[in-house]
C-alpha cells in the first residue's frame, strides 16, 4: 500500500535505543550458534535437531531455501513447531551442501522451558473467529458511520492458522489463531476496503494483536498488440511487433487478445468499485487495448509488462526463482477517480488516478505492490508496527529495482504519476516527502510508524552511492534477508541485522553495510556474524576470517586451531571493530594487547585462541587466521 493512515501509532523504541535483537533480553528464548563439521552426514531435519539439542515435542520445518551463497552452500530458514504447531517469530538459519546435508553454521533462536501442560489441543471454529473479527470492526468504528455494519457475508478471503505466539518481553507462549481476510463494503459513492489480519487468543477469543490496513477510503497462442505506455507527462514503452517495440505476448483466442499468462492475469473493473464484477481484460488483437484514460495511454499494457519485468528482476538480481500455484491477479481501471493502489493479501489493485494524478500503473508503483506480494509469500512482516515500516521500505526498494533494471537510475520514487513536479519518496533525502525521517533520533510518534521507512530508504541510497555497492547487490541482500532472516514481526534493528547477515552469506562487503546503517543511526555492533558463517576447511595458504564476533568482559569466544594437511605455522591478527579488545592463547597462557599480527608454530596439539574485551558493553571485532 502506498498511502496509509493508521492514526497515531506509538512505536516501542526498546530495541532501537539499545541496539539489540528483539530477543536479547527475552526469558526462555535460547540463541543458537553452532558449527556442523563437514562429514557428519546430517541429512535430515531430525538429524539437525538432534545435533543442536532441541528436544521433542519441538520439530523443524523448512520455510525457505536460498540460491547458492558465495561459499557454494545454500542457506535455509527453518521454522520451529511445537506438537506440530508453528511457533511464531523464532527461526533458525542453517546451510546445506550439494547433497542436501547440513554443514557449517547454524544460528537463530528457539524457545525453551515451555510450560509442561501447555495446551495445543484447544480449537475454535471459523464461525467463532469470524464473529470475533466482525465484532471488533463494528465496535471500533472501522468504517464511516453512514455505512451499514459489517456482516459475515462481507468478510472474504478468510483464512486462519493455529499458531503459538511468544511474548518478546516475558517469553510466555500463547496459543492463538493468525488470521487474515478482506472486507469490501461498497455503496453508490465508492468502495471502502480493509485488510484485517492479526492474532486471536484461543482461550477467550480476545484479540491479541490486530492491524486493520486501510486499503481504500474515498468517494491459445500469443500476439503482440500495438499500444503506447506511460502518460502525457512521461511517455513510456512502445508495445507491438517489430525490433523497436516490446512484444507483450498477449494470449490470443480467435480474434481476441487477453493480457494473461502463467504468472499474471490483468483484470478490469471498468471503473467500478466492485471487483466481484471484474473480467479478464480482453480486446480485438487487430485494434490493440485502446484503454487510454485520464492522460494514461494504456494502463493495462503497463501493468502486464512491468509485472513480468519484476519477475526478471527477482530471477536475475534478487536470486529468487518465483513460482506460483496460480497466476497473480492485477485489477486495473479500479473505481472512479481513485488515486491509489493496494495489495490485499491475494491480489493487486490499481486506480486510474484523479484530477491531480495520472493512472497509478507506473513501473515503481507496480514494483512496490509486487514487493508486498513477495513479502507475503515469504510469510514475513505481518502485524507489528516496526515490521510494517520495514515491509513498506522493502516494497519501495522493489519499485526502484524495476527502474534500475530498466536503466533509470534515479533516487526518487513515484515521480511518474503526479501531474505536478513532485515525487512520492526521496531516497536520497527522505524528509522531503514531509513524513519520512532519515535517522532514528528524528522519530516523532505523531508522524506515525510510516515515517520510519525513510531510515531504510536512506540506508539503501548510502550503501549504493557512498559505500559503492551496486544496486543489484544491495537489492539481493534485501531480498535474501527477507527470505532467510526476517520473521513475522522483525523489528527495525533485527531487519538491519538480517541485511548484514545476508550480505555476509552472499560474500558482499559487510563493513559497507555497517557503515551505511551507522549513517541512519542503527548500530550493528550487537549483530554477530560469526554464528552465521560456515566453517571452511583449513588449508595451507588459506585465510580464515571471523568477522565481527561479539566480545565483552562476559562474552569471550574461543577458536580451536587444529593443524591439518601439513599446516605448521598460523598467523593471527586482531582488528578492533566496535570494542577495545585483546586476544590470548588460552592453552599457552599468553595475552596480546595489540592488533599486530602474531605468528605461532603449531605442534601436534590444538592451539586455542580466545578473544576478550575490557568493555562491559558488547562490541564486535575481526579475527584473521592465516596458514603458511
Amino acid at each position: 500500500m502506498l498511502l496509509l493512515n493508521l492514526g497515531s501509532l506509538v512505536l516501542a523504541m526498546v530495541a532501537l535505543v539499545h541496539g539489540q535483537s528483539m530477543f536479547h533480553l527475552t526469558p526462555n528464548i535460547a540463541a543458537v550458534e553452532q558449527d556442523i563439521e563437514a562429514g557428519q552426514q546430517l541429512c535430515s531435519l531430525a538429524d539437525l535437531q538432534n545435533a543442536i539439542g532441541i528436544p521433542s515435542p519441538f520439530s523443524l520445518q523448512v520455510k525457505a531455501t536460498s540460491n547458492q551463497a558465495s561459499n557454494g552452500l545454500r542457506r535455509q530458514k527453518l521454522s520451529i513447531l511445537y506438537n506440530g504447531i508453528l511457533v511464531r517469530i523464532v527461526k533458525l538459519q542453517a546451510s546445506i551442501d550439494e547433497n542436501d546435508c547440513y554443514t557449517g553454521a547454524v544460528s537463530g533462536y528457539y524457545p525453551i522451558n515451555f510450560p509442561v501442560a501447555f495446551d495445543t489441543v484447544s480449537t475454535r471454529t471459523d464461525a467463532e473467529l469470524r464473529s470475533t473479527i466482525i465484532s471488533y470492526m463494528n465496535t471500533n468504528d472501522v468504517f464511516p458511520p453512514f455505512l451499514p455494519a459489517v456482516t459475515d457475508s462481507l468478510l472474504e478471503n478468510f483464512h486462519a492458522d493455529k499458531q503459538i505466539e511468544i511474548d518478546v518481553a516475558t517469553g510466555v507462549p500463547t496459543l492463538v489463531y493468525f488470521f487474515r481476510g478482506l472486507v469490501d463494503v461498497g455503496d453508490p459513492t465508492g468502495a471502502y476496503i480493509k485488510y484485517p489480519r492479526g492474532l486471536i487468543k484461543v482461550s477467550d477469543l480476545s484479540t491479541l494483536k490486530i492491524e486493520l490496513i486501510v486499503l481504500k477510503e474515498s468517494n491459445g497462442g500469443t500476439k503482440c498488440p500495438k499500444a503506447m505506455g506511460g502518460n502525457e507527462k512521461f511517455p513510456g514503452n512502445v508495445y507491438g511487433p517489430g525490433s523497436h517495440r516490446i512484444c507483450l505476448n498477449a494470449k490470443k483466442i480467435g480474434k481476441m487478445c487477453e493480457y494473461r499468462n502463467d504468472d499474471v492475469i490483468i483484470m478490469t473493473t471498468d471503473n467500478s468499485f466492485d471487483r466481484d464484477t471484474a473480467e479478464v481484460f480482453s480486446f480485438k488483437c487487430s485494434k490493440g487495448p485502446q484503454d487510454e484514460i485520464n492522460g494514461g495511454f494504456s494502463p493495462t499494457s503497463d501493468a502486464f509488462y512491468f509485472s513480468q519485468v519484476f519477475k526478471d528482476v527477482l530471477n536475475h538480481w534478487g536470486g529468487v526463482s518465483e513460482t506460483r500455484s496460480e497466476p497473480l491477479k492485477l485489477f486495473v481501471h479500479f473505481g472512479d477517480q481513485y488515486p491509489n493502489s493496494f495489495y490485499d493479501g491475494k491480489t493487486l489493485t490499481f486506480g486510474d488516478g484523479s484530477i491531480n494524478t495520472y493512472p497509478i500503473t507506473v513501473q515503481e508503483i507496480i514494483g512496490h505492490e509486487l514487493g508486498h506480494s513477495l513479502t507475503d509469500d515469504f510469510g514475513n512482516l505481518e502485524v507489528s508496527v516496526e515490521s510494517i515500516a520495514l515491509n513498506e521500505a522493502f516494497s519501495d526498494i522493489c519499485g526502484k529495482a524495476i527502474s534500475f533494471f530498466e536503466g533509470e537510475e534515479t533516487w526518487t520514487l513515484g515521480k511518474r504519476f503526479p501531474r505536478v513536479d513532485t515525487a512520492l519518496r526521496y531516497l536520497d533525502n527522505p524528509p522531503l516527502d514531509g513524513l519520512a525521517i532519515d535517522k532514528l533520533s528524528d522519530f516523532d510518534p505523531s508522524k506515525g510508524v510510516y515515517s520510519l521507512m525513510g531510515i531504510f530508504l536512506k540506508f539503501m541510497y548510502t550503501l549504493v552511492t557512498v559505500e559503492d555497492m551496486s544496486f543489484r547487490n544491495a537489492f539481493q541482500a534485501f531480498v535474501y534477508a527477507n527470505q532467510i532472516y526476517w520473521n513475522e514481526e522483525s523489528s527495525l534493528v533485527d531487519g538491519a541485522c538480517g541485511i548484514l547477515r545476508a550480505a555476509s552469506d552472499l560474500g558482499l562487503d559487510t563493513q559497507a553495510v555497517r557503515d551505511a546503517f551507522s549513517v541512519v543511526e542503527i548500530d550493528l555492533c550487537f549483530c554477530d556474524l560469526n554464528g552465521t558463517q560456515d566453517i571452511i576447511t583449513y588449508q595451507p595458504g588459506n585465510n580464515k576470517v571471523f568477522r565481527h564476533p561479539i566480545v565483552s568482559e562476559s562474552k569471550n569466544p574461543t577458536y580451536v586451531i587444529r593443524p591439518t594437511n601439513g599446516a605448521s605455522v598460523v598467523q593471527v591478527k586482531l582488528n578492533d571493530g566496535c570494542a577495545a579488545t585483546i586476544f590470548s592463547i588460552v592453552n599457552g597462557n599468553k595475552v596480546y594487547y595489540n592488533s599486530n599480527a602474531v605468528v605461532f608454530s603449531l605442534g601436534s596439539g590444538d592451539l586455542v585462541v580466545g578473544v576478550t574485551s575490557d568493555e562491559e558493553e558488547p562490541g564486535s571485532v575481526e579475527l584473521r587466521f592465516k596458514f603458511n
